[in-house]
């Protein structure tokens, strides 16, 4: 681990923990630290002992968006340069979302345009207290990027979207509790730990049929219930296949505890 590096990652309890760490620019992301996740989410995936990923920020924060003023890698001049930039950063909330394993967001202090986004590409958000998010986008003149105006209207819906994207709207934990911005609210000094038992909880589980579960819900509002009823399908007799699967019946039947590998 570097820990003067502007991502860190470590592992622990099968988790993947990826930090922003910039905290002089309260971890605003840079075009470097958006590859380091998609990288972080590469390696997660091709790794069978990591079952889990979870996303937070140093010093107090998540983050405050992508870096405008200090990125030694900010595009270039011209439309193509532009675009060349933005579909390679949203490619980290993308990578984030096509994870197979459980994701969980920790978010304490500014979690602010791009940084939203990303905490939004995890199926889980715990905030803390003092938690503020913004879609700030338009406060720049800007609409929403990094898969930002997806991700808001499938937590929130349509409405609730276009209220916090065009008043640029700064929302409290509370409210963004209210709304379904985030998932469950404790206090500061319990943001990591909380975080990280909802993920380690969810490493320890039959990950390979979370995966599939995930696949299912995260494409639901896209299919019809024949073609949903279809992927069920094909989907239990894979995870029928699997020793969690076997364990989990041995378990049953044994009247113990089931201890699941992700095989």
């Amino acid at each position: 681990m570097d820990s003067n590096a502007d991502v860190v990652v470590e592992r622990a309890q099968g988790v993947v923990q990826v930090t922003f760490n910039r905290p002089s620019r309260r971890n605003a992301l840079t075009r470097a630290m958006f590859r380091a996740v998609v990288a972080a989410c590469t390696d997660c995936a091709a790794s069978p002992a990591d079952r889990a990923l979870l996303l937070r920020g140093t010093a107090g924060h998540f983050s405050s968006g992508a870096e405008l003023a200090n990125d030694p890698e900010a595009p270039g001049p011209g439309r193509e340069a532009a675009l060349t930039y933005l579909r390679e950063v949203a490619g980290a909330a993308e990578a984030v979302v096509a994870l197979a394993v459980p994701t969980v967001a920790q978010v304490e202090g500014i979690c602010f345009g791009a940084g939203l986004s990303l905490a939004l590409s995890c199926d889980w958000v715990v905030a803390s207290e003092s938690a503020r998010f913004c879609a700030v986008f338009a406060r720049r003149g800007l609409s929403p990027d990094v898969g930002g105006s997806w991700l808001l209207a499938r937590r929130v819906g349509v409405a609730q979207a276009k209220r916090l994207v065009f008043g640029a709207e700064e929302l409290d934990a509370a409210e963004a509790l209210a709304i379904g911005l985030c998932d469950e609210l404790v206090p500061d000094a319990e943001v990591a730990p909380a975080a990280m038992a909802r993920a380690a909880a969810w490493a320890a589980g039959p990950t390979l049929a979370l995966g599939r579960a995930k696949a299912q819900l995260d494409h639901a509002a896209a299919r019809t219930l024949a073609e949903a009823v279809e992927q069920e399908a094909v989907d239990q007799v894979a995870n029928f296949a699997t020793e969690d699967t076997r364990e989990a019946l041995a378990a049953f039947l044994e009247r113990r505890p089931a201890h699941f590998e992700g095989r």
